[in-house]
């Protein structure tokens, strides 16, 4: 009797969680890149969403995006391209939604964050509290580029390493001193929290507000090393910029960079060699008072 007491009880929490299995939103998320046509009829090129509910209850899409893995780059759907407003509700057992993002946009955007290579991107839906992402890979070409880079075992197995170790580096100018002929400045890393830092890469960039950043290749990339768990902060030289490297309108920037040269949306703002001159001057007469 106690035998068959359980086996009912089994059958009956087996039949409780399929019948709540198909009662349930089940969304899969797809994404490609396709050519279609706007409201205007120009044909071009979109990151083209696709998000399918085969559960049993229908979902509703509060948000959707397409993001980079890397580098901080995002789109939200095109406005001027056909797809559903937010919130959109997928109905149950076969619903579809579709929604295409500007190609040329996350092309602008990866020339900003210094993309040399194909950069991926995966398709993001919010429902409720909930964040999903797509399966698959979605590749965006930066200009210049024309075929995915499929990373290997190995490089997949150091980024996910690297990742882990990942401490944020702020850092500040240190100075400056009185010599005058002095063609770089220290700076010092400190760590937001404890444990291994990787290794930091900062780049020289120019940028106007509400422009593009301009990564200037006449400087070379400045590498911080890797900080051990010991150590709160560490001192490292930091070129003096000359001040005709920018624009009318631009400022200068160190951007922190990863190892392939992909810009991170943290700047530090470049001291020029005419600055530093400056402000080396003032605290001399300060220190002559």
């Amino acid at each position: 009797m106690d035998v068959l007491s359980i086996i009912l009880s089994v059958l009956a929490i087996t039949v409780s969680s399929i019948a709540i299995w198909f009662s349930i939103p089940r969304l899969k998320i797809n994404g490609l890149v396709a050519s279609v046509f706007s409201a205007e009829g120009n044909l071009g090129s979109v990151v083209q969403a696709r998000v399918s509910n085969n559960g049993g209850a229908s979902a509703t899409i509060f948000a959707i995006e397409v993001r980079s893995r890397r580098g901080h780059v995002s789109a939200r759907p095109d406005p001027s391209l056909r797809g559903p407003g937010m919130p959109y509700e997928i109905a149950p057992r076969g619903g579809v939604g579709v929604w295409n993002f500007d190609y040329e946009n996350l092309r602008r955007q990866a020339a900003d964050n210094f993309w040399t290579k194909p950069m991926r991107v995966d398709v993001v839906v919010t429902v409720g509290t909930k964040r999903k992402k797509s399966r698959g890979r979605i590749f965006v070409n930066p200009p210049g580029v024309f075929s995915a880079d499929e990373s290997s075992f190995l490089k997949l197995r150091r980024r996910l390493r690297d990742a882990w170790q990942q401490s944020l580096l702020l850092w500040c100018a240190v100075g400056p001193d009185d010599d005058p002929t002095a063609d770089t400045y220290t700076a010092v890393a400190t760590k937001r929290r404890g444990g291994i830092a990787a290794p930091r890469y900062l780049a020289a960039a120019a940028q106007a507000e509400g422009q593009i950043k301009r990564k200037l290749d006449s400087i070379p990339v400045i590498k911080v090393r890797r900080a051990w768990p010991w150590e709160k902060r560490m001192l490292f030289e930091v070129p003096l910029l000359d001040g005709t490297l920018a624009d009318p309108g631009e400022q200068l920037y160190w951007y922190e960079v990863d190892k392939d040269g992909v810009a991170g949306s943290l700047g530090h703002g470049a001291i020029t060699v005419g600055e530093y001159r400056e402000s080396a001057r003032k605290m001399r007469q300060e220190q002559e008072r």
